[in-house]
């Protein structure tokens, strides 16, 4: 098995098939609310009467004692699209003025495209909130289309020159959150935490459990990349009964 620490956490639904997130403020690392407080400082002064609300999302938010450690995920929200991502262009500044060897992602958004799954898996820092609190984990489970759309673009990506610090460990988180989400219903079971979501899989497709760690391997060691492995979880994802 991948020597992965568990650092994020699940949900079990209740017998209706929902589940609810309680997090807080109060849970995210002093360091991590440095870093927070400056970027939605800087949100309001770029977007102005553009933005609509900030939010943090992902690990961040589950495991305050290893906090320090992870990646930090923002989403900022305005009211009108805008294709430049002011964070995106300003990246190098703003470390600079941190002072701190972090690392950050911000993903735009306007109001109507915000997705359920990052409405439920994020926390409200500034501005009008609309994140989910308590969601039925069969709203939170693609279509068969979106499905197989999502494993075509990874199957398309591997024909492709391969950036190992991007392309290839997004495609591999995706790869095994897909896993996760064709079990979750069977399972009443639902997480985005990568360990969790290999070791669910492979709890309800024991034949196909090896796939999904093999692509947490290659996400955790991107230089070991071999396009096999992707070509086997996807197959393993197609093969499902």
């Amino acid at each position: 098995m991948v020597d992965i620490k568990q650092t994020g956490k699940y949900w079990v639904a209740d017998k209706n098939g929902f589940i609810e997130s309680l997090f807080s403020v109060n849970n995210i690392h002093p360091n991590n609310k440095k870093v927070a407080d400056y970027l939605v400082s800087k949100a309001i002064e770029y977007y102005a009467d553009n933005l609509h609300s900030v939010y943090v999302r992902g690990s961040i938010l589950t495991n305050p004692e290893l906090q320090p450690n992870f990646d930090k995920d923002f989403i900022v929200v305005l009211h009108e699209n805008d294709t430049w991502n002011y964070f995106v262009e300003n990246y190098d500044s703003f470390i600079l003025t941190l002072d701190s060897n972090i690392d950050f992602d911000i993903s735009l958004y306007s109001t109507n495209n915000l997705t359920l799954d990052r409405k439920f898996n994020s926390l409200c820092l500034y501005g009008n909130d609309l994140s989910a609190r308590k969601v039925n984990i069969r709203d939170l489970i693609p279509s068969q289309e979106i499905k197989y759309n999502v494993l075509k673009t990874i199957l398309s990506n591997t024909k492709k020159s391969v950036d190992l610090n991007d392309d290839l460990r997004r495609d591999c988180k995706i790869l095994i959150r897909s896993a996760m989400l064709s079990v979750s219903l069977k399972l009443n079971k639902y997480t985005r935490d990568l360990y969790y979501c290999c070791k669910f899989y492979e709890e309800y497709y024991p034949q196909y459990g090896k796939q999904m760690w093999d692509v947490l391997d290659l996400y955790l060691n991107p230089n070991k990349y071999d396009k096999l492995i992707l070509y086997t979880a996807i197959d393993a994802l197609l093969s499902e009964e």
